[in-house]
């Protein structure tokens, strides 16, 4: 849930990077700024979008699977690499993702960048980003750790996998 919250509220970051020319810090609290007060409002158009981008790859992957059809590749092969025309249908669904991914990307963005000028437009004045910048301080802080303690304990369990298996492979060679 912290990660919904920043991400949120880092949201507009590449806006206000590029657009703005703010550097670091400055943008992150810049785009806090913009989505302060309307925390909702903006997620939930987030959310509109993802649901509309999910539902036109879901449609071309229809069109897809109806296209494979018609010329007997099943969509499905692709699980099957002796099945034939699996390496056809591979192919055809990579240029279609591509195709989709060149329409759909740039109407992602587009949207969003509407979404910023919005914001941008109707923002309130003189908003205190002091708690937002320690929040944020914070919250990279905790991650830092978790990932050091994830990355210490990953090769901590392999090797007690490991010990395990050979004290149970000697107690049977035995």
């Amino acid at each position: 849930f912290p990660v919904t919250i920043v991400g949120l509220y880092a949201s507009m970051y590449l806006f206000t990077l590029v657009i703005d020319g703010k550097k670091g810090f400055s943008s992150l609290t810049e785009s806090y700024s913009l989505v302060h007060g309307r925390w909702w409002p903006v997620l939930g158009r987030i959310v509109l979008l993802g649901i509309v981008m999910m539902i036109a790859w879901v449609a071309l992957w229809a069109i897809v699977s109806g296209i494979g059809a018609i010329f007997g590749l099943h969509f499905f092969s692709l699980a099957n690499p002796s099945a034939s025309g699996s390496t056809a249908m591979f192919i055809f669904s990579a240029i279609i993702n591509l195709i989709g991914t060149c329409i759909l990307a740039p109407i992602g963005m587009g949207y969003t960048y509407k979404l910023y000028e919005s914001l941008k437009a109707t923002r309130e004045a003189n908003i205190q980003t002091k708690t937002f910048k320690k929040w944020l301080i914070g919250f990279i802080c905790v991650g830092v750790v978790a990932i050091v303690i994830m990355l210490i304990s990953i090769p901590l369990v392999a090797m007690s996998v490991a010990r395990s298996k050979a004290i149970q492979a000697s107690q049977n060679a035995q």
